[in-house]
């Protein structure tokens, strides 16, 4: 038995960026909005919906902005996957049935400075985070290295990723970062977790206290 064709058919998304004076729920439901506005589709047309955000309130109570209208919500918590873990459990009430209409959402909202994660939550050590393990270019600094080990990649494909990264952000007026940056400029870029250079991170936040972004799919 076949499954039913399922589609994304709106999708929205709040600008990155440091936003004072709008919390991430408000960027979520905002993200939403142009969701079902691109889709042609009122929030009371939606069965179903799941959303997340790692610092930045429960997904499900965006319904005081949108509207309460009992659709079943469904809060996801799965670390930098928790958009992708939304959009499959979404997924997976449609070709189920459950759903004619589901909504995904993602959002965050981050203060200055490195995440702070207790080692604890994440099943780890408390040295973990006691050795730095815990900081996020140190995390991923490793991993990386590992990857490059095992798959013999060197740190100019690392330049030519970002750099693609940057040619998009250049025509993509919701990005943050919109100056195209060649490989050389960064892999010359000062370097924060041996082999990630300054260009090939997240930046968090310089001036503004906070970085944020949202993003929804219909």
């Amino acid at each position: 038995m076949s499954e039913p064709a399922v589609a994304i058919v709106g999708i929205g998304l709040h600008p990155f960026g440091r936003h004072e004076g709008v919390s991430g729920l408000e960027m979520g439901a905002h993200a939403v909005r142009l969701a079902l506005q691109d889709a042609g589709l009122r929030w009371s047309d939606v069965q179903f919906a799941a959303g997340g955000s790692s610092s930045s309130g429960n997904a499900d109570t965006m319904v005081a902005d949108l509207g309460a209208t009992g659709v079943p919500f469904l809060n996801v918590h799965n670390g930098c996957a928790t958009g992708g873990s939304a959009l499959v459990s979404v997924y997976n009430a449609l070709v189920s049935g459950a759903c004619d209409v589901g909504v995904v959402v993602g959002f965050d909202k981050h203060p200055r400075g490195a995440f702070a994660e207790r080692p604890e939550d994440w099943s780890l050590p408390a040295w973990y985070g006691t050795a730095g393990l815990m900081v996020t270019t140190q995390f991923f600094g490793m991993k990386i290295r590992r990857y490059m080990h095992d798959h013999g990649i060197e740190a100019p494909t690392l330049a030519k990723v970002a750099s693609k990264a940057f040619r998009n952000a250049a025509n993509n007026e919701n990005a943050w970062r919109r100056r195209p940056l060649s490989e050389d400029e960064i892999l010359d870029a000062r370097m924060v977790s041996d082999p990630l250079t300054q260009y090939m991170c997240v930046l968090r936040a310089k001036v503004a206290p906070r970085w944020s972004c949202a993003a929804a799919s219909i």
